[in-house]
């Protein structure tokens, strides 16, 4: 349950980069520009801007040259680093997994996750980083099918997340003029500016848009590597408290044990629950013994973002509200159903009226 702190980092650099095609057809340069108003925004160094021209033969070879350059020169500055790359345009799902792709036609391919994701798994599976590396990465990927980027189980102190564009129930993003992904983003760092807000975390984000009654793209979220959520600091004269935003959205989900536990155990597992900071709560909503032990539990959606895709995690439904049946629970308020047969004799409400007066 650690995952569930926030991950307050204080990144000494920042290094960026920008993707996309260069016969694109989606108007994605207008994204990158949205993106570089973004890094403005969060007082972060432009992005270097990588067009894959019309000619290259080798895609990959330069995105992984790019990429590297950035990873290298987070793991040779002094401090935390963060490394945020970007990618507007086509996206494609090729064998199960995101590729991206010049044209809707997809004449030319990469893969994502040979492209960008291995580079920074566990250098035990060939990665370019060490778990001792100081070096988070935040991928932003505007783009059809980016929910296929999924979580992985990789415990690590350093951070790999996502944020995509889309979900599975509705996996084609936007393309400029409209509304896409990254302007999203921009709004909503707009707004929290303006309203004074400290930082904001990249899971709560998430579960901001999500929230909107009048979002019709459900962005989505996932940590390849780590336990945390990458928190950037926001400029502005008064500050908030990130952990003082009241969630938007909360999500009730399971966790199955292997093993059943004591009656002692599930109370000191309720009363660590009860002890959790505010903006990081988790409520116990029941508790099942079937072959395993089973636990129903809510919490702000950004907190479930933090743990989801661990094994024995399985999300039941994402809510707007708390549990309802702890609103049942209450008395019975006086001569309501329960009242004594004395107090029903005092009711008036079933004496018939008056017949009105005639003149």
């Amino acid at each position: 349950m650690a995952a569930v702190q926030q991950h307050n980092s204080r990144y000494a650099s920042s290094h960026n980069l920008a993707i996309r095609w260069a016969d694109d057809d989606t108007n994605a340069a207008r994204d990158v520009a949205n993106f570089q108003t973004l890094l403005e925004r969060l007082s972060l160094p432009r992005a270097q801007e990588l067009v894959i021209g019309k000619h290259d033969k080798t895609p990959v070879w330069t995105i992984q040259g790019a990429f590297r350059n950035k990873l290298s020169a987070a793991k040779s500055s002094p401090g935390r680093s963060l490394v945020t790359v970007h990618y507007s345009g086509h996206g494609l799902l090729v064998d199960g997994a995101l590729s991206f792709a010049d044209t809707v036609a997809g004449e030319r391919t990469f893969s994502a996750n040979v492209t960008l994701f291995y580079l920074v798994a566990s250098s035990n599976y060939g990665g370019y980083l060490a778990e001792t590396d100081k070096v988070d990465v935040l991928f932003i990927l505007d783009c059809c099918y980016s929910h296929m980027a999924l979580r992985g189980v990789e415990v690590s102190p350093r951070v790999v997340e996502m944020i995509a564009a889309v979900d599975i129930n509705d996996p084609l993003a936007f393309a400029p003029p409209q509304n896409t992904f990254t302007s999203k983003i921009i709004s909503e760092v707009v707004r929290r500016q303006r309203e004074g807000h400290l930082y904001i975390e990249m899971a709560d984000l998430i579960q901001t848009l999500r929230a909107r009654p009048n979002a019709i793209k459900k962005p989505t979220h996932g940590i390849t590597i780590g336990n945390h959520s990458i928190c950037l600091p926001l400029t502005g004269l008064a500050n908030v408290d990130p952990t003082t935003i009241a969630p938007t959205l909360r999500a009730v989900f399971s966790v199955h044990l292997a093993r059943n536990m004591n009656k002692e155990e599930v109370e000191r597992l309720a009363n660590w629950v009860k002890t959790l900071p505010s903006g990081m709560d988790i409520t116990l909503d029941g508790v099942y013994t079937a072959e395993s032990m089973i636990y129903i539990l809510s919490s702000a959606y950004s907190v479930y973002l933090k743990i989801a895709g661990i094994p024995g995690y399985k999300l039941v439904a994402e809510v707007t509200s708390h549990n309802l049946v702890r609103t049942l629970s209450q008395p019975p308020a006086t001569g309501g159903a329960g009242s004594s047969p004395q107090k029903g004799r005092d009711k008036k409400e079933n004496i018939k009226p008056m017949p009105p007066k005639t003149s």
